[in-house]
Parts: structure tokens; sequence; C-alpha cells
């Protein structure tokens, strides 16, 4: 069990979308990879974007991690409208880096670091999992399929690790681009919830274990004590202070997106379960190798198309909501 948990900011906040003062979008913050001490390991996406990973980000020296924590900083308060300078204080101060399993930056080949994304391998109810802990994605690069590849990735090397024991991923998220990445490599018949069908027994189980880790470790910090969680839907009440976003985002998936709008106000949230399937995960990973032997040999290679994949797979789900 991970002794401690790191979460997004939560309190309680009316029910209602809030206004938020419009700025002009900034760039991506700008990163010196070379000046890290250790150094990460690099892996080349498409366009020349490259993933810098850590397996033990905690072992950043002081002044990388100053670096680090200064351009995730300035990417969340670009994506989310909101200054988030004392909520990472906060989280630096509890050993935000030193409680990862992995930390992963992406960026471009100017060094502008547009998403980045960590996680914590943790068992709930008995079950091996990979709880995704924070991402953002620079609003200029969201919607591109960045998320699914690193998803993929570290999710088939955790399981590889212990092949013979099942194996969970789980995201607290309201956003359907989230959960339309975590099914481009799952695929949605493995997804919870579902706007078609109940969630099983066993992954209620393992989602209020997860909810429970969460409130009875730093999440008091950040998340109102009246927050509950709902193990039917997966589903925390009152999770976040203030909404993340102005309005709920949008994957431009249809029946997905009118089921997160019709589920969750601003202030709520998923715990968004799906279990580990050999058949689905490797061909996924299978697929995303390939993919990075034809960028790193420089050849012309059509760009994946997540976005429509995923609307041809999600189609089944007809017009929900609507």
């Amino acid at each position: 069990m991970v002794a401690q948990v790191k979460v997004k900011p939560g309190a309680s906040a009316p029910p209602q979308e809030r206004e938020r003062p419009r700025t002009e979008m900034k760039p991506p913050p700008h990163i010196d990879l070379k000046a890290l001490d250790p150094p990460p390991r690099l892996r080349r996406l498409r366009g020349g974007i490259r993933t810098a990973t850590w397996r033990n980000p905690g072992a950043l020296s002081e002044s990388s991690q100053d670096a680090v924590y200064s351009a995730i900083v300035d990417l969340c308060t670009t994506t989310f409208c909101v200054d988030f300078d004392r909520y990472w204080q906060r989280r630096r101060e509890m050993d935000y880096l030193g409680a990862l399993t992995n930390f992963t930056l992406v960026v471009t080949p100017e060094d502008e670091v547009v998403a980045f994304t960590s996680h914590q391998m943790g068992e709930f109810a008995g079950a091996r999992t990979l709880y995704v802990d924070s991402t953002s994605v620079h609003p200029a690069y969201q919607t591109q399929g960045l998320m699914a590849p690193l998803f993929g990735a570290e999710f088939f090397a955790a399981h590889l690790r212990r092949p013979h024991r099942r194996m969970n991923m789980i995201v607290r998220t309201e956003n359907p681009v989230v959960y339309a990445a975590m099914a481009t490599m799952l695929g949605p018949d493995n997804m919870y919830p579902a706007p078609d069908r109940p969630t099983p027994k066993r992954i209620q189980e393992i989602g209020a274990a997860c909810a429970e880790w969460l409130r009875r470790g730093d999440a008091s910090v950040f998340t109102p004590l009246h927050a509950r969680f709902d193990p039917e839907e997966l589903k925390t009440y009152d999770a976040y202070a203030d909404p993340l976003y102005d309005k709920l985002p949008r994957s431009g998936l249809r029946p997905l997106d009118a089921f997160f709008h019709a589920s969750l106000r601003p202030v709520d949230a998923f715990l968004v379960s799906a279990p580990a399937k050999w058949r689905e995960l490797v061909p996924f990973y299978v697929r995303q190798r390939l993919a990075s032997l034809r960028y790193r040999r420089e050849l012309p290679a059509t760009s994946i198309n997540y976005r429509s994949r995923a609307r041809r797979r999600f189609a089944r789900f007809g017009r929900v909501g609507h």
C-alpha cells in the first residue's frame, strides 16, 4: 500500500459553472533537459515530440526539481486558467516526486513542456493498481493523442513485471478526453463507469478502496470532508474545491461527452477504472512500438488518428444522453 496520496485540490464548491477571467493562452514552458540530474530516459513520439521519463523522480537534484516544478506550475496554470503555484508548493512540501513510481514530461524539439503525467502503484481491495496521479496537457496539444501512448507504455511495463497478477488502472477525472485515451489502449468494453452497462461488483470494491485511500491520506488537505463516493457510479461528489474548467471538456466523441456532461457537475469526478487484458493491451503496445521505430528512423509515417479510431469504437454506445 502506498503511504502517501497525491490528488488535485478539493474542498466544497457550488455546483454551477463559474466564469473565470479569460487571458491570452501562454506558450508552453521551457525546460533544459540536459541540465537535469539524473537525466531522464528519452523516447521519440511523432513530429519530433519526445517523452522524458524518470522511474525514481524523487532522486532528482534540488535544482532539477526546481526546474520541473516551475514547468508544471506554468503548464497547469495555462491549462486550467487557475493559479496553481500554491497547490504545487504544498505538494512539493509533501514530497510529491518522492512518492511517485513514474514521472514523464512530454517535450517539443524546442524543449517546450506540452504535457506531463505521473503515477503510483498500490493495492486496492487486493487488486494491484496503477493510479494515475496527475496529468496536464497544454490546450494547444489536447485531443492530439499524446496521452494514450504514455498510458499504454507505462501500463504495459508495469503489468509485464508481474504478468501472473491481474492489474487495474485508475484515474480520478472529469475529463472525457482522459477516458477516451484509456479506452483507446484498453478497449471500451473494459472501461468503467460505462454509459451502457452497470459497474461489476469487483470494480466497485476496488474503486471504493481507492476512494478511501484518497480520503485517508493527504487528500484531506485538498478534498472536502463531505465529499461522497458512489461505488455503483464510481463517482466522487464534491471532489474539487473549485471547478477545474469553465466548462467540462469535450473529447469530440458525442456519446462519451454526453455521458460525462449528464453525470458530472464541474466539482464532481469519476474514478475511471479499467482492468488490464492482454488481448487489448498487447496489440496497442505493438502498434506504438512500431510507430516509435518509424519516428526514430525519420521515415514518413501516417500519424495515428486516435479520435477517429475511438469514434468508431464508441459508436455502439448510440446517442447516449441526446
